[in-house]
């Protein structure tokens, strides 16, 4: 297809309404109920390739915020009241041309700030509002290309095809200063103190990991998913993992890697898919399968997401298709 989906969101606000961002500079509403677009805008002119891909999005307070392959960040209203008024994406509210040198690939915003992750390794936090540069975070190791950053891209579709880039960020749903960084083809999980202005935890995981995902309940606040099919549960206090969990989503399809990793909203199942884009609906709390959806994606997925009432799981393939999972729990 032309225009091959990057990045889903579902918005908090409305349960049948998602938000996708593509690689062809544009960002779209998509309706559940009648599963079409309802509108659409062309942010990034995708002049030179790879511009305009999409490496992340993220609504909060009636904005949805996304980031490119330009490098550039982006914010646009959202709210209840550009959507009674037909104005969804209508207003941009934020441009930050030059966020990062080359493209951003993961994005997390929460009332600390809004931060972008980079293909260089670079963390940056941004103000709400201004845009102005509230502190940046140094990569772990120099880029270079290998076979691992080269099989996270293949699984993921990431534009972080270089040793260093960050794959994924999460900022703490307790500790508001903290921001969970991932840089998942040097299988390192760092979380940074905006307060202290420093890194307080250097985690080095079992292999290449492709994907984060953010808990509010229970002792373990961050998951992770794998090349080597593992979900591996960390708690903040301790530098080994809780629980590390070998998971074949779908039996016929045997043993794939794990492509990505997000939580309900209410942090108590998590949907983890698999390089097939096959779904897997796991307790939170204990890592138990209860429920899957077989082979949605055999081209690889890009993006996963949950409606606001927690009631479907949406799925993005690298070809082009969106997949809606209703679960029956």
């Amino acid at each position: 297809p032309e225009h091959t989906i990057c990045a889903v969101v579902a918005d908090p606000a409305a349960p049948d309404r998602l938000f996708v961002g593509d690689t062809h500079g544009c960002l779209s509403v998509w309706s559940l109920e009648t599963y079409s677009v309802a509108s659409f805008v062309e942010v990034v002119p995708p002049i030179i390739p790879g511009a305009g891909t999409c490496g992340g999005l993220a609504v909060y307070n009636g904005v949805l915020f996304s980031v490119w392959g330009d490098g550039s960040l982006h914010a646009h209203d959202v709210s209840a009241q550009a959507s009674q008024a037909g104005a969804l994406l209508a207003t941009s509210l934020l441009h930050v041309p030059a966020a990062h040198r080359g493209a951003v690939t993961s994005l997390a915003v929460s009332d600390t700030g809004i931060a972008t992750g980079g293909a260089d390794g670079v963390t940056r936090v941004w103000a709400h509002g201004t845009g102005r540069l509230v502190v940046q975070v140094a990569g772990v190791a120099h880029p270079t290309t290998g076979p691992a950053s080269r099989a996270v891209r293949a699984v993921t579709g990431t534009a972080a095809d270089v040793a260093g880039g960050v794959t994924s960020l999460a900022w703490d749903v307790v500790v508001p200063s903290l921001l969970h960084i991932l840089y998942g083809q040097d299988a390192s999980l760092v979380t940074f103190d905006l307060k202290l202005d420093r890194r307080i935890k250097f985690r080095t995981l079992a292999g290449p990991t492709t994907s984060l995902a953010q808990l509010s309940i229970g002792e373990c606040e961050v998951v992770t998913a794998d090349l080597g099919s593992r979900v591996t549960y960390w708690d903040f206090d301790l530098d080994e993992p809780s629980m590390a969990i070998p998971l074949t989503v779908d039996q016929n399809s045997g043993t794939q890697p794990l492509a990505h990793v997000a939580a309900s909203p209410d942090s108590k199942l998590l949907a983890v898919v698999d390089a097939r884009g096959s779904v897997a609906v796991l307790e939170a709390a204990d890592g138990r399968k209860v429920g899957t959806g077989i082979a949605a994606h055999p081209g690889g997925v890009s993006s996963v997401t949950w409606t606001a009432d927690g009631q479907q799981i949406v799925t993005a393939g690298l070809s082009g298709e969106i997949a809606v999972w209703n679960l029956y729990l």
